[in-house]
Order: structure tokens, then C-alpha cells, then sequence
């Protein structure tokens, strides 16, 4: 037997702030919103998204806010935050 529970509201990711430090991105949410996955893209199709591997270590919550820090590579990124 399986019991299927729902979230009774919608979850939306929260916005994103997103910040150039040295040779890293320093990634930052509300941190009323929660733990998110962080992943990337090197285009927008919704098919390309993948996990960031490893996943950063997110810090927080300072000052009402989650921050992580990711490499800058080589190319382009997207981010965005999941559940």
C-alpha cells in the first residue's frame, strides 16, 4: 500500500541573485523559501538542466538569505534552483 501526499500549495522557486566573486559565482535565495537543488544549463531548452555536481554547499541562512559559491567554467551557464 502507498499513500500519495501532496503539498497542499504550489512550490515556486524563489529568485535568484546572482553575484561575480574572483574566478566564482557567489548564488544567493531567500531563505524563507527553503532548501533548493542547484542546477545548470548551458542553454535554456527545458530538457538540458542537470544537477550541479557537486552539489555547493549552501550557507546560511546571513542576514535572511542562502548563498552558495560555483566555479566560474569555461562557456556559458544557467542556473536555476528545484526541488
Amino acid at each position: 500500500v502507498y499513500t500519495v501526499i501532496n503539498h497542499p500549495f504550489a512550490v515556486t522557486a524563489p529568485s535568484m541573485t546572482i553575484n561575480h566573486s574572483g574566478n566564482n559565482v557567489i548564488i544567493s535565495w531567500d531563505s524563507n523559501a527553503g532548501l533548493f537543488t542547484l542546477q545548470s544549463s548551458p542553454g535554456l531548452l527545458p530538457t538540458a538542466w542537470s544537477d550541479v555536481s557537486p552539489q555547493p554547499a549552501a550557507s546560511g541562512p546571513v542576514a535572511g538569505m542562502y548563498s552558495t559559491t560555483v566555479p566560474i567554467g569555461s562557456g556559458k551557464a544557467f542556473f536555476r534552483l528545484a526541488r
